[in-house]
């Protein structure tokens, strides 16, 4: 509510609505909101992170989280971003190729260019419908996969020229201050201006040098903020052994359960202590545990009754040959207590012996030329 009240907008009842969210005039201020919030909310859980990042207007969040830029400011930008991004050049196509940047960028033309690196092979391309489609189709008959993503503007790519000077007179109204915590867009953010917010508009995403950076700088549990996780599999291509949660409206306790279990400890609430009197006749204790008989007949399983006090079942394999089982216990053969090393119960070589006997007969052999024991 807070948010929505700095951004001059009904948020409630445009993501109520939903058809709104369709453009990006509202959406984005819609996306900035959500992890704003989820974050406060972990907050109030004592959970608050070392390092953050963003992807796109993400870092713009990030930012604000992080102390650069006040609620106000934030807003300002993000509304800013949202109406010219909304005014800029209509059409145009957003292609996700499964592909490297180096792979990618012989193929690029002055009019269309690389919009993310979300992964060491995941490169989204930003421009004119008919060449951006041409060079998707290429990797695809490489066989490589390709997916027309659905925005309606060509985002990071030529066709936002034309608003960047209406957005950076707008951007050098505002203050940005050192970051409180550090903030990782592609490499640490020590200091912003209206230059690098401006830029930030066309330039690529540079996602996966963000996600190197936070592991090179110790970062081992990844929570990502928003409405679904879209950013988690790019998370999981990149890095190998990090532990990765999302947080969205309906999952905050799950998210909090898997921090809580990777050592980053939350606040859980304390319900209040109720007492309540004991019953006034003594307890009646009643075990509801199983204690199954076991049984070494297994012809109700498919399996057919061997005799042999250790193979209990036999069955024959599809390919050939015989597949055994049986239970090695004291408690089914206590006899076995009869011989011991060191004072504990050890299976007798002859118990083996007799074992592979037992199998050599049934599978048609005569004998047994050797058997090892270690």
């Amino acid at each position: 509510a807070e948010t929505a009240t700095a951004l001059e907008l009904p948020l409630h009842e445009l993501i109520d609505d939903g058809e709104h969210l369709d453009q990006t005039r509202y959406a984005q201020p819609a996306i900035f909101t959500l992890p704003v919030a989820l974050y406060r909310h972990l907050e109030g859980h004592g959970v608050t992170p070392d390092l953050l990042a963003g992807h796109s207007l993400g870092e713009i969040t990030a930012a604000h989280l992080a102390g650069i830029l006040t609620l106000t400011d934030a807003t300002t930008l993000v509304n800013a971003r949202a109406r010219l991004m909304q005014s800029a050049q209509p059409g145009g196509a957003m292609i996700a190729i499964q592909a490297t940047e180096e792979e990618v960028t012989p193929h690029l033309t002055p009019r269309v260019s690389i919009a993310a690196l979300n992964g060491p092979t995941s490169t989204v391309i930003s421009g004119d419908t008919i060449t951006a489609e041409r060079i998707a189709a290429h990797f695809a008959d490489l066989g490589r996969k390709t997916k027309r993503l659905a925005t309606s503007h060509a985002f990071h790519s030529p066709h936002m020229d034309d608003v960047l000077d209406r957005f950076h007179a707008i951007a050098a109204t505002l203050t940005y201050r050192p970051p409180q915590i550090p903030v990782i867009s592609g490499r640490p953010l020590e200091n912003t201006d209206a230059d690098f917010w401006t830029q930030h508009i066309r330039r690529p995403v540079r996602f996966a040098d963000t996600l190197r950076t936070l592991d090179e700088l110790g970062a081992t549990t990844y929570l990502e903020l928003g409405p679904a996780p879209h950013l988690t599999p790019a998370v999981h291509d990149t890095l190998d052994q990090s532990v990765i949660a999302h947080l969205d409206p309906e999952h905050t306790t799950k998210a909090l359960a898997t921090l809580h279990a990777n050592g980053h400890l939350a606040n859980w609430p304390k319900p209040e202590a109720t007492t309540a009197d004991l019953p006034t006749y003594p307890f009646q204790h009643q075990s509801y545990w199983l204690n199954p008989t076991p049984t070494h007949d297994v012809r109700s399983t498919g399996l057919r009754s061997t005799g042999h006090p250790l193979l209990t079942a036999v069955t024959d394999l599809p390919g050939g040959g015989l597949f055994a089982t049986g239970v090695v216990s004291l408690r089914h053969s206590p006899w076995l207590a009869d011989h011991s090393v060191l004072g504990l119960p050890v299976l007798p070589a002859a118990a083996f012996a007799d074992v592979a006997l037992d199998l050599a007969d049934r599978s048609g052999h005569t004998h047994v030329a050797e058997l090892l024991l270690e």
